[in-house]
This record gives structure tokens, C-alpha cells and sequence, in this order.
């Protein structure tokens, strides 16, 4: 996922840091004009300054930087501290997107000490957001932090909005990096309280976007998705294109987490829409990639081609290396899967130059930020070691002129002068000499926990590749859209795994003129689960393809005894227990008679009513009161016949919809509420009833955990056009 969110607040907050500049011309001929009839004064600096501002917003940065020293000279020749402030402030961040940061630090550090020395109190917080900007893209955290925290408290101690959400914003994106999310998501509340006070539109966008991307980032992926809706509102209450992008672009980003790939095509497409229309190859590229991914995630081989194409020449046009290392990887990948070796093979040479290429120019980034740090911290020392210099000379001249009167008194405070330093250099090698063995201590336990760290991590992902695998052989032995499409004149499947893998699954066939079609919860969910659901799966096809089980029962009845069979149960104590609840139909085309056995499952049919006041009436047909597995007490599974009318609907659901816990008193949602949201919605297209169903249920939810596999699956056997 790009990280569009903190691109979008630096745009707004170098919008709002210029506002206090009262006038800025877009043609400068004027203030030139003007420029030789100023008399040399503090006017006359100011002016300096709106011509170099005036400059750097056109992206005229050899002006900027003509204009800008010309300001700090004028400024320094008649001592006027507070320009010298802006103009080293200015260019301090010049240098800083010019990458510059030795240079950028000198400038902001040079600022910082004029304004503490002035007491010139309102700049004290820009100047410490400034440097802690700095410090962030150098990677020197606990710098960033502290820099940032003081920018915070002089914002807050001067009542600086800007500044103190600029600090928040900034020290949340900090401890994100610094993988401290907790902090961050305090800094993060904070701002959006601080935005939700002021009523501040722009800073609600930014602020919901931002915990949204930390959500994320932590896995707390329905969270996210509604603050990035949050996010997207008010973004398209101020018009603002770049944030609508970057809200659509991050719903994306969360749908193919969950698997909902055609929805993030949508939003990405969207996000690409609007890029287009901001002239940003960039993230045009950016989105075209997004959207390739998810195309092969859906197997269409010419969709996801031409969209992957069209991202690596967008960003080999613009030079975009990451970008079009991710197309080449991507576009590998595709071509292997559709056997055209040559062309994966051409693409994954690609895809290795651009790596080596781009990690070599890590590598030299990071020499670079490296040598900054050191050189920075090196002139802060010498500069710290000059003033100091400085006040003991100018001690030591003060003390001359007063010499010869109290001579005696000096020696005697030399004397104890020098015995308390001998005295304190004493102390400090002892305290140095423990500090040094407890940093070894330190160290060799920080090893060792390291040690212990990685390899938790490799387990770790061991069983997430593990459960990944699993899951793609689980979502493979499930009925194929076309192939539904192609049983039914409608359908929808709404379909929430509690984890990686499921322990509910539906199955979907045909024989003769007739559709078979079922739902089933196994015994428990995650792994457990999902192994009876494959075996369920296993046995159901097995079945099937025997031509004297033509019944819903006989089916019933011939899994139960494979079950049975193959986990040795005897009903004896402690053995396995393990099964699965049902609910099976057998549909006759010809005749329109539904035929129906359940296991521990009901299912209920919509009978279309015209006359009725909703048009729908609910029935429910009800299943044994028994597993398909081992039952103390087992008889055969009954059938029971429906005749199905044009727009009839069929629902067959497992219990963990009902049994979810939520709401404001935390209870089940139960049977009786479902039965309503099926009756309240029965006469709405199929797909609208599934949005509805599902957004019921995850507004029911709300913040409590899901507590098994969900699934509702809805089928409309006939309507009105094809009867």
C-alpha cells in the first residue's frame, strides 16, 4: 500500500504555513520594482522575504536561493534578528526537500538559537516540527521525538493550533515507524480530537485517513475501512481531489486484504481516475499495479496484463523504479501462471536489475544519512565548544580587572576548584567503569533476546505461509461464480471465516435436470474445522457421483456412514465427536419442487406474495435434530418437499450469524432478528440484500469479536422473466 496519507498532510500543512505571509503576488515585477525604492531597513527585509517565497512556490529554486541569502545578509547588516529567523527557517526547509540535510539542520539549528536568544516565542514551535522532520528522514527517531515533543509544548503553551496538530500528527507517524503503535494511536486520537474541536474538515480528513492506515498496519482491517470512509466524507465535503484519491486508494488497499477483490478494483480504479485528472503519472502508475494484483488475484489473465503493462511503461516514463520493479516481479508471475516461460523469464531478469539497482541506492542513502548525523552532531559539538569558550573568556577578562584586589580569595577558590574537579573526574571513572559492564550485560541480553526474536518469527511465518496455502486449497474446492451463475437466476453468498481458514462451506451441482445445493458447519473452525469441512467437501462429491443417492436424505444418510467410518466412531467415551450440521436441497427444474434435508439446520423460503403487504411471507422448513456424524440417538434423515413459484428465495445459513454476540448490551443477535432482516428485505435484489445483510452484521458487531464462521447464502431458483 502507498503511503498517500502523510504526502497529502505535508501538502496541506505547507498550504496553511504560509498563510501568515499577507500578501504574495504571483508576478514579482512589482515587489522588484519596489525592491530599489526601500530604504534599508526591516521593511526592506520583508520584502526580500516575500520575493524568495514568491520563488520557491513556483519551483524557481536558484532565485529562491538568490533572494533568500540576499535576505539573511540585509537582515544581519542592520540586526534584525526576526528576518534572520525566517530566512534561515525558509531555507532550512528548502534544503530539506532538496534532500540537503546537513545543510537544512545547520540552517534550523542557527533559526532555533536566534528565536530562544530573541524569545521570539510564536516561531519556536515551526522551527521544532522543522527539525524534527529532519531528523525523521535522517531515521534518528528519539530525535525526532524529542524535537517534536517541544514543538508540542510551545504549541500548546501559545496557543498554536497548526503547530501542535502538525507535532500530534508527526509524533504518530513517528512512533509508527518506531512500530510503538499504542503511542501512535494516542498522538493520532489526540490530533482528531484536537480537528474535531476546531471543526476542522481538512484536519479530520487527514486524521482519519492516518489512524486508519495505523489500523492497518496493526491487521484491524474493519476498523480501518471505516475510518478511511470517515476520511472520504470530508474529503469530499472540501472538494479535495488528492484526499478523495488517497480514501479511495486505501478502501483498495483493505479489500484485497480481505479478499474482496472486484470492490478494490472499483476504489482503485477510482483513485486512478482522479490521478489522471491531477496529472500525477505517478500514482497513476501506482494504481494500475494495484489493480493488475488484484486482476490475477481473480485469474483474468487479460485485465490484469494490460493494467500491469501499462504501469511499468507509466513508471519506467517517469523513472520510477520501485514501481516498475513491482510490475516486472508481478508481470513474471503472470506470464509463469499462464505458461509462457520466456516472457516470465525475460520480466524476472527485469525484475533482479531494477532490486540490485534500487539497493544499491539504499545503501548509498543510508551511507549518506549516516555521514549527516555525524557531521551535524560533530558542528553542534564545536559550536557548543565555541560559546562555551567564549563565556570563559569573556569570565576570564571579568576576573582580570578584579585581580589584584582579591588575589588571595582566588586562590583559595582555584585550590577548592581544583579539588572538587579531581574529586568529580574521580567519581565519574568509577561510574563509567560500572556503566561499561552493565552495557555488556546490556548487550549480551539484547543478543540473546534478538536471538529468540527471529526465531519466533520464523515459526510464525512458517504457519502463516502454511495456513495461506491452506487457505487457497479451501477456496479452490468451492463453487466457481460462473458455475453459479449458471445454476441459478440469481444467487448471493455471503461467506466471513472467524480465521485463515474455515470450518463452514457451501457446495453447489447439477445431475440430470436437477441442482443440488448446500450449506454445512463443521465441528469447530481454523484448522480443525476446515479439515472436516475438506473432508465434508470430499464425501458430499463422492456421493453425488453415486446413481442410486438421488434423495436429500439418502445423501444425508451416506455421509453420515462414510463420517462415521472414516473417524472410527463407536460412541464410546472420549472418542471424537467431530461432525457437521447441514442443510441440503435437491431442485427439479422441470417440476420446480424443492426437495429438503437438514441436519441440526433449517432453511427458510421468501414465498412471493403479491397481495402481502411486503410482497414476501418467510416459511421455515426444518431439519433433524441430529449431526451428519455419530448421535446417540440416529434414525434416517427425512425429506421434505416445497413447489417453488417464480421469485421465491431461498436462504440456507449456518449458525454463526445468530449466534454473534454485539449490540449495546452484548447479546446474540438470534433467530428471531435475522428472520425480520430477511422479511424486511426479501423484495430487493439479491446483491443489495447481501450488502444489507452484511453491513447489519458488522454494525451489530461493532467493536466485539467475531466468534465463529459466518455464512448466508441466498438463491432465487426462478423469476418472473425466465418462467
Amino acid at each position: 500500500m502507498r503511503n498517500r496519507s502523510i504526502y497529502f498532510f505535508k501538502a496541506c500543512f505547507l498550504l496553511v504555513s504560509l498563510i501568515w505571509v499577507k500578501t504574495l503576488i504571483a508576478n514579482p515585477d512589482s515587489l522588484l520594482r519596489k525592491l530599489h525604492t526601500y530604504p534599508k531597513d526591516s521593511s526592506r527585509v520583508q520584502l526580500l522575504f516575500k520575493i524568495a517565497q514568491h520563488y520557491e512556490n513556483h519551483n524557481e529554486d536558484s532565485l529562491f536561493l538568490q533572494y533568500i541569502e540576499e535576505t539573511l545578509e540585509a537582515a544581519e547588516n542592520i540586526g534584525y534578528i526576526q528576518g534572520m529567523i525566517w530566512a534561515l527557517d525558509e531555507k532550512g526547509y528548502f534544503l530539506r526537500q532538496s534532500a540537503d540535510y546537513t545543510e537544512a539542520l545547520n540552517a534550523h539549528f542557527h533559526a532555533l538559537r536566534l528565536a530562544e536568544e530573541l524569545k521570539y516565542k510564536k516561531y519556536l514551535p515551526r522551527i521544532n516540527n522543522n527539525i524534527g522532520v529532519v531528523y525523521r528522514r535522517l531515521d534518528d527517531y528519539s530525535s525526532a521525538v524529542n524535537y517534536h515533543l517541544k514543538a508540542l509544548k510551545y504549541g500548546e503553551q501559545y496557543k498554536d493550533f497548526r503547530s501542535t496538530m502538525y507535532a500530534r500528527n508527526s509524533l504518530g507517524n513517528v512512533f509508527a515507524l518506531m512500530k510503538q503503535y499504542d503511542q501512535a494511536m494516542e498522538y493520532f486520537n489526540q490530533a482528531l480530537e484536537q480537528a474535531k474541536q476546531r471543526n476542522n474538515l481538512r484536519s479530520l480528513a487527514i486524521n482519519y485517513n492516518n489512524i486508519g492506515e495505523l489500523l492497518e498496519t496493526k491487521g484491524e482491517l474493519e476498523k480501518a475501512l471505516r475510518y478511511y470512509f470517515k476520511s472520504l466524507e470530508f474529503n469530499q465535503q472540501i472538494e479535495s481531489k488528492r484526499g478523495i484519491a488517497i480514501s479511495y486508494d486505501c478502501i483498495g488497499s483493505v479489500y484485497v486484504k480481505t479478499k474482496k477483490y472486484e470492490k478494490a478494483i472499483d476504489y482503485f480504479k477510482k483513485a486512478m481516475e482522479i490521478d489522471q485528472t491531477l496529472g500525477d503519472d505517478f500514482y497513476v502508475a501506482v494504481s494500475s499495479l494495484n489493480i493488475g494484483k488484484a486482476y490475477m488475484k481473480l485469474n483474468r489473465f487479460e485485465e490484469a496484463l494490460h493494467y500491469l503493462k501499462r504501469a511499468l511503461k507509466l513508471s519506467r516514463d517517469i523513472g520510477a523504479k520501485s514501481t516498475s520493479r513491482d510490475a516486472h516481479k508481478y508481470l513474471s508471475t503472470l506470464y509463469e501462471n499462464s505458461g509462457m516461460a520466456l516472457m516470465a523469464l525475460r520480466h524476472y531478469k527485469d525484475f533482479t536489475t531494477y532490486t540490485d539497482s534500487i539497493l544499491n541506492e539504499k545503501n548509498s542513502q543510508n551511507i549518506s544519512k549516516l555521514q549527516t548525523l555525524y557531521e551535524t552532531e560533530k558542528q553542534r559539538k564545536e559550536i557548543a565548544l565555541l560559546e562555551q569558550e567564549k563565556s570563559q573568556r569573556e569570565k576570564s577578562n571579568k576576573r582580570k580587572t578584579i585581580f589584584l584586589l582579591v588575589l588571595a580569595i582566588a586562590f583559595v577558590l582555584l585550590a577548592i576548584l581544583a579539588f572538587a574537579l579531581f574529586r568529580a573526574n574521580l567519581i565519574k571513572r568509577k561510574n563509567n567503569k560500572v556503566l561499561e559492564k552493565q552495557a555488556i550485560v546490556i548487550r549480551d541480553k539484547n543478543n540473546e533476546l534478538q536471538l529468540q526474536k527471529r526465531k519466533l518469527e520464523q515459526t510464525n511465518n512458517k504457519i502463516t505461509d502454511s495456513l495461506l496455502y491452506a487457505q487457497k486449497i479451501q477456496q479452490a474446492l468451492l463453487p466457481r461464480k460462473s458455475l453459479l451463475q449458471n445454476l441459478f437466476d440469481d444467487y448471493f453468498i455471503l461467506y466471513h471465516p472467524l480465521s485463515v481458514v474455515s470450518g463452514d462451506f457451501y457446495w453447489a451441482g447439477e445431475f440430470e435436470d436437477k441442482i443440488i445445493f448446500t450449506v454445512a458447519d463443521c465441528t469447530g473452525h481454523g484448522v480443525p474445522g476446515a479439515m472436516m469441512s475438506m473432508l465434508g467437501n470430499s464425501y458430499l462429491n463422492e456421493t453425488i457421483r453415486n446413481p442410486k443417492v438421488r434423495h436429500a436424505s439418502q445423501i444425508l444418510n451416506e455421509m453420515r456412514s462414510m463420517i462415521i467410518s472414516s473417524l472410527h466412531q463407536q460412541g464410546l467415551p472420549g472418542e471424537s465427536k467431530d461432525g457437521m450440521e447441514m442443510s441440503l436441497c435437491i431442485y427439479d427444474k422441470k417440476s420446480h419442487i424443492l426437495e429438503f434435508a437438514g441436519a441440526h439446520i433449517s432453511i427458510y423460503i421468501a414465498k412471493y406474495k403479491p397481495m402481502a403487504g411486503k410482497n414476501y411471507e418467510l416459511i421455515e422448513l426444518k431439519g433433524n435434530k441430529m449431526p451428519v456424524g455419530y448421535y446417540r440417538k440416529m434414525s434416517s434423515f427425512t425429506d421434505q418437499t416445497y413447489k417453488i413459484e417464480p421469485e421465491d428465495i431461498i436462504y440456507m445459513f449456518t449458525d454463526g450469524y445468530v449466534d454473534q454476540f454485539g449490540g449495546k448490551k452484548g447479546q446474540k443477535f438470534q433467530s428471531k432478528t435475522f428472520r425480520n432482516v430477511l422479511i424486511d428485505n426479501a423484495h430487493k435484489p439479491l446483491n443489495e440484500q447481501q450488502e444489507l445483510i452484511e453491513k447489519t452484521f458488522l454494525t451489530w458487531k461493532n467493536d466485539y469479536e467475531q466468534i465463529d464462521d459466518v455464512l448466508v447464502m441466498g438463491v432465487k431458483p426462478i423469476s418472473k422473466s425466465t418462467e
